[in-house]
């Protein structure tokens, strides 16, 4: 259960209303929740992807919970407990719950990516955001990883190839010495800041204009998912702001009560009483519509833009395995031409070179074509799923503002009459 918190200053040391003040409860809402105490119940997950890459049976649940900061200074780091339930018979338990850090997560990536180079895994989210040197350790910002983390496992755990691989098992039941990460694969302590900063060697792109048209397709749908994530961020933000405005503005309004009850206004007080009392409502209202908003539908846009840089990275590296056939098929090439001209003695080349070079492109060459299998149906899934979750997305969304809107307009329609009560109808005429 999760607690509101307004920023609303020192409340205690705002001025009280006086005495002659109409009391609360006589107010059209319930006054806010004390500091500490609960005004809604919020849930304790984001939205469950609807599955992964495929058309694997629902035979996993995944839990991450408990971040708990282990160690100090340099050696700092978050552990989490991950819980795991699933049918599948190869685990030894069909529950376990281990404790993982985000080294851990980074073990099981590398690992599944050399095993399943072409299929579409998240990308993990940051190991410390933008600014780490301040956020590594902030509630929110750990929090929020918590969550990113519980889907990247979710999205891993309903893929019907990965589900069942050998290193999603040693993660979810192996013992943490088993997950051992060569340094060159460790995460900086400054996040992938400088992770491309490295030169490799790249092999030729070929152009294909079937994986071309694909590689296109997943750069404009991440641009178009960053583009919403960055409105609907920016909705959360201002929703947050007016609930804080709403909040100050109650508190102002029920300290003129008290003023106004003072001179004698008892009419008049309870008025900017029930007035001030709907404000701190809706900003209680506001503030939980925005925490709904970034659960259903940021979070979501979050999880997608991971997976589909996932899906480009896989693109890329079946793209790779291309380019390599065409090396190995060049190479294979030059040599055969030199035996052909009588110059293999002269430059080394032998028969036997040639026809390992030729097995080696025939080998790279099959590897591709299966690559190029499994990018293919992982598009074709990534297509039909992605369709269906941002639609369910998008329906949260708008029965998130229906729920509040109506909730609004319930709540200034309540306090109108307080506030008409007693006035020349002429005053009202503007």
């Amino acid at each position: 259960m999760e607690y509101v918190s307004l920023q609303l200053g020192d409340e205690e040391s705002a001025p009280p209303p006086a005495p002659s003040a109409p009391p609360m409860s006589d107010s059209l809402f319930q006054p806010r929740p004390p500091p500490g105490r609960p005004s809604a119940p919020s849930p304790p997950h984001a939205p469950r992807p609807h599955g992964a890459m495929g058309d694997a049976l629902e035979s996993f649940e995944v839990h991450v919970s408990d971040p708990t900061k282990q160690g100090t200074g340099m050696q700092a780091f978050v552990s989490y407990n991950v819980t795991s339930k699933t049918s599948l018979q190869q685990y030894r338990n069909p529950e376990n719950t281990v404790p993982r850090r985000y080294n851990h997560f980074v073990w099981l990536h590398s690992q599944l990516i050399e095993e399943y180079p072409c299929c579409f895994i998240p990308v993990l989210p940051d190991k410390s955001g933008i600014n780490p040197m301040f956020n590594r350790f902030q509630e929110d910002f750990v929090e929020g990883r918590k969550i990113a983390l519980e889907q990247y496992l979710l999205r891993l755990a309903r893929h019907p190839v990965i589900q069942s691989s050998k290193p999603l098992q040693t993660f979810f039941e192996g013992d943490e010495s088993l997950m051992r990460l060569p340094e060159e694969k460790k995460p900086s302590f400054l996040g992938g800041i400088f992770k491309e900063l490295s030169v490799t060697p790249k092999a030729p792109r070929v152009a294909d204009e079937e994986f071309d048209a694909m590689r296109v397709y997943v750069r404009e749908l991440e641009g178009q998912l960053a583009e919403l994530h960055k409105f609907l961020e920016r909705l959360v933000r201002r929703r947050k702001d007016l609930a804080s405005s709403l909040a100050e503005l109650g508190l102002t309004l029920i300290t003129m009560a008290g003023h106004e009850g003072q001179s004698g206004g008892e009419e008049a007080g309870k008025a900017f009483t029930d007035l001030g009392s709907c404000c701190d409502h809706l900003a209680i209202s506001l503030q939980q519509q925005s925490n709904d908003e970034a659960k259903k539908a940021l979070m979501v846009v979050d999880d997608w833009l991971r997976v589909v840089r996932g899906a480009k990275d896989a693109i890329k590296r079946r793209g790779e395995q291309g380019g390599n056939t065409v090396l190995l098929r060049q190479e294979a090439d030059r040599k055969t031409k030199v035996l052909a001209a009588g110059n293999g003695g002269k430059q080394g080349v032998t028969e036997a070179d040639v026809m390992e070079l030729s097995r080696r492109v025939e080998e790279s060459a099959r590897k591709c074509e299966a690559l190029s299998e499994r990018v293919r149906s992982e598009m074709e899934a990534m297509k039909r799923q992605k369709s269906a979750e941002l639609r369910a997305m998008l329906c949260g969304f708008v029965r998130v503002q229906v729920q509040y809107g109506s909730e609004v307009q319930k709540s200034w329609e309540r306090v109108l009459p307080s506030l008409v009560a007693g006035l020349d109808p002429q005053a009202l005429d503007f």
